[in-house]
């Protein structure tokens, strides 16, 4: 299996949405045919700490950052009991912890299971709707246009707490008629919440990206989801659209993550240091 190290956690959904080409047509996706994947926290770090030393240093980890890999699991441990010092149970069950999974929060054994049980998941989605909402020709004013939503959101509380990306881009040369926002959610102690925008960094006509942190008001105020849309439009008579959205989590310590547009074409770069920083997971699914 082939090994892949980063300092951040990845996930890529590539979408072709098409529409035939003749009339006033559309093709509907409904939004039960959502494009979805899910990464797990735990998971990727464990994977890392089982890289050997020399294979850290040369994919650029500092002596620093290679210490803290293969010590994470104490400071995991720590952020379980601050997780159980500051939260009560409702508050858990709003960020999306279980009965058990509290319960063995408030009973917090240290042991590894109990480690990956309550990790967090992040999910992205992105979906052209459904109803009115849907990928269609328009003959009287020759125009394709698309609204295209998309969403992530965490399960349970996220160990590394920095600034996160949700990047974008699409081909075709469709132009968005506004600039893409995304609408924050964090949740903190004894049931408060926190709601915010973000307008996007726009590279280019193709994309751009959302700066997501990871605390609110306070660090108390954890961000736990998001949800937007755009419209994309375009002359003529278009028979598909690619729509691409990558999350990069920062992880191991705080740091910038820089985005670029891939042009022509569409792909979506990540990095901190051009010379190590690579995407983690680059799922890619398509469907028509």
């Amino acid at each position: 299996m082939k090994k892949i190290l980063c300092c951040m956690v990845v996930i890529c959904l590539l979408a072709v949405f098409s529409t035939p080409v003749s009339g006033m047509t559309d093709m509907p996706i409904s939004e039960d045919q959502a494009i979805t994947i899910e990464i797990n926290e735990y998971e990727f770090l464990q994977s890392l700490a089982q890289e050997d030393i020399s294979s850290l240093r040369q994919a650029g980890y500092s002596e620093k950052e290679i210490e803290s890999i293969k010590n994470f699991e104490e400071e995991y441990h720590n952020h379980i009991l601050w997780i159980n010092k500051t939260f009560t149970d409702s508050d858990l069950i709003r960020f999306g912890y279980t009965v058990e999974e509290i319960r063995k929060i408030r009973n917090y054994d240290g042991s590894p299971k109990s480690d990956a049980d309550l990790a967090a998941n992040l999910t992205l989605t992105q979906w052209c709707g459904s109803g009115n909402q849907k990928l269609m020709y328009n003959p009287g004013n020759n125009t394709t246009s698309i609204t295209v939503y998309y969403s992530f959101q965490w399960k349970r509380i996220p160990f590394w707490q920095y600034t996160d990306r949700l990047a974008y881009t699409w081909g075709e040369s469709f132009a968005s008629t506004t600039n893409p926002q995304i609408n924050l959610t964090y949740y903190g102690p004894l049931n408060s919440s926190w709601n915010t925008s973000v307008q996007a960094n726009v590279i280019s006509t193709d994309g751009g990206y959302f700066s997501l942190p990871m605390n609110g008001l306070t660090n108390q105020y954890v961000l736990n989801k998001g949800n937007g849309s755009v419209k994309l439009t375009k002359s003529g008579n278009v028979s598909q659209i690619p729509v691409y959205f990558c999350y990069a989590h920062r992880i191991i310590y705080p740091g910038e993550i820089s985005v670029s547009i891939g042009v022509p074409g569409i792909s979506i770069n990540f990095g901190v240091s051009a010379s190590f920083i690579d995407r983690l997971g680059n799922y890619r699914m398509y469907y028509q």
